[in-house]
């Protein structure tokens, strides 16, 4: 009789031992889902944002540039000689040695951006 309540209790503890690895192995992998979430983002942003620069730079050198990039509800602006990007948890702005001519525009999903500089002004257009 001892055999078979020691047998039972044997098997409720490999029960609940189970139940506690799988919960404490779901409880880490979503901490770390979640603090790997947090840190793409922004890295994602800044990826976004260097690749406007670079275009914008180009079109400075070269006349004109142009490339299709994805944006996750970012808006890019100029200002006198600096131009901005942000998002609802990002946001930088990088100097330009020219003026710009192009108000602040919204920007979501695959866009193609074009600069174009000439007349000593840059311009934006999206499509």
């Amino acid at each position: 009789m001892w055999s078979r309540i020691n047998h039972g209790l044997v098997e409720v503890l490999e029960y609940a031992l189970v139940v506690l690895v799988s919960s404490l192995v779901a409880g880490f992998s979503f901490g770390v889902y979640t603090g790997l979430a947090s840190r793409v983002g922004p890295t994602t942003d800044e990826a976004a944002f260097a690749s406007v620069v670079v275009l914008a730079s180009a079109a400075v050198e070269h006349g004109s540039s142009s490339s299709t990039l994805v944006f996750a509800n970012a808006t890019i602006g100029c200002g006198p000689g600096a131009i901005t990007f942000s998002t609802g948890t990002y946001s930088s702005s990088a100097p330009l040695p020219v003026d710009c001519s192009f108000a602040p525009q919204y920007i979501s999903g695959t866009k193609q951006l074009t600069f174009d500089y000439s007349g000593g002004l840059l311009t934006l257009t999206v499509r």
